[in-house]
């Protein structure tokens, strides 16, 4: 028994590895899909979101399969090495590939849900384009995509034992081994294994205090602004958590439709 739970272990490793890999190269390439698919290129936007499409429309096992055997049944060079981590690679490219385009729809709809009046307000305060991205939008983004890419997240866990139909000796195909012998309890061992990752895997349980500073990051330093809709004359209605020493400039720079003065006036009132 002690055998088998020590191989059962030694083949869990692999799923967590392809795990933590696959969120490695995953999280940061589905950001730049992401931008891809909202890119004011037209051609572009439209090859990004069809490729996505055809990504999600697609089994994760087709994707594993082809891009593994794709290369050598087209006549190409092998780009994998031989043996197990040439298996692996493969694993965790179409992995990759696969879930940045899940979490691409998901950035997509986080920053997209912004209120477009706090990209305004940045704007209103001489605020670049990337100050306003990781000053105003990024962290109510995290905030907003927490609860879909936890469920991803769980997804992921349980998805790396598809791994198994390029022959890579995770612990599914190593319990249905075991259980080919007679053996029924190293399949309830592998579910408890997966019960375990998804525990401490979701974003929800993981971040802990990461999450409260993150949610409370939000709300002090990005919601600074609450906007409505520019009125007829041109002024502009907000509210913002100001400091003693920024409320006079504010109510001075907000007299005046934002229009009628020079930029370099306007930035020079508003500066907080």
């Amino acid at each position: 028994m002690t055998v088998i739970l020590e191989r059962l272990t030694g083949a869990f490793a692999l799923n967590c590895e392809l795990f933590f890999l696959t969120l490695l190269f995953s999280l940061p390439l589905g950001l730049v899909v992401a931008f891809g698919s909202m890119s004011r290129c037209a051609p572009l936007r439209g090859v990004v979101k069809t490729f996505v499409w055809v990504i999600r429309g697609t089994p994760l096992m087709l994707q594993i399969i082809v891009i593994y055997l794709g290369p050598g049944l087209l006549g190409m060079t092998n780009p994998w090495p031989s043996g197990s981590s040439g298996r692996l690679v493969a694993a965790v490219v179409a992995f990759a590939i696969n879930y940045a385009c899940y979490f691409s729809e998901i950035y997509r709809g986080g920053i997209e849900d912004v209120p477009k009046g706090q990209t305004e307000a940045g704007q209103v305060l001489g605020m670049t384009k990337t100050q306003i991205f990781f000053k105003v939008t990024l962290l109510q983004v995290v905030k907003r995509i927490l609860p879909p890419m936890g469920n991803e997240v769980i997804t992921l866990v349980k998805d790396t034992s598809l791994a198994n139909v390029i022959a890579n000796k995770e612990i599914i195909m190593m319990a249905k081994e075991y259980s080919a012998k007679g053996l029924i309890w190293p399949l309830f061992s592998t579910a408890i294994f997966f019960l375990v990752l998804c525990r401490r895997a979701h974003p929800a349980a993981g971040l802990g205090r990461g999450k409260r500073w993150i949610i409370s990051a939000a709300k002090e330093d990005t919601e600074l602004w609450h906007y409505s809709k520019p009125l007829a004359s041109g002024r502009i209605s907000a509210r913002r958590k100001f400091s003693r020493t920024s409320r006079s400039h504010w109510n001075r720079a907000r007299r005046w439709p934002s229009s009628a003065r020079p930029a370099q006036e306007r930035r020079r009132c508003c500066a907080a």
